[in-house]
């Protein structure tokens, strides 16, 4: 099935507030791309859990603001994960930059500003 937005590939490093905009972006199309911290975003400890077992692979919330998504793990702390986030976002046509989690991002990874490629957006132009 195709969508609006095939061919887009949009970066998600996002707090749980931008979940639902990057759900959105993917159900019309997008690849989404969603950047988590080793150990998994924190959102994955959100119940409730299916079966009623808490695990971080378990979480409804979780299944339900990532479908259309795909997750990769990179360690934005370190300079080998800052060289592949780089690289990650080279390709993308958009990005996310969403509450303080992304602003932190941002602020570690000068690339986010240079790259012309990229269009910022923030949470109020999305709505």
């Amino acid at each position: 099935m195709t969508g609006a937005l095939d061919g887009v590939r949009v970066v998600e490093v996002a707090s749980f507030w931008g979940a639902w905009a990057g759900k959105l972006l993917g159900d019309l199309g997008a690849d989404v791309v969603v950047v988590e911290p080793p150990g998994g975003h924190a959102t994955r400890g959100f119940g409730p859990f299916a079966d009623d077992e808490p695990h971080h692979d378990r979480s409804l919330w979780w299944w339900y603001y990532n479908t259309s998504k795909r997750s990769v793990v990179i360690d934005l702390d370190t300079p080998r994960g800052s060289e592949e986030f780089r690289r990650l976002i080279a390709d993308a046509d958009e990005r996310k930059r969403l509450a303080v989690a992304a602003r932190a991002a941002a602020a570690k990874i000068p690339t986010w500003q240079e790259s012309a490629k990229i269009v910022a957006r923030t949470l109020e132009t999305l709505t």
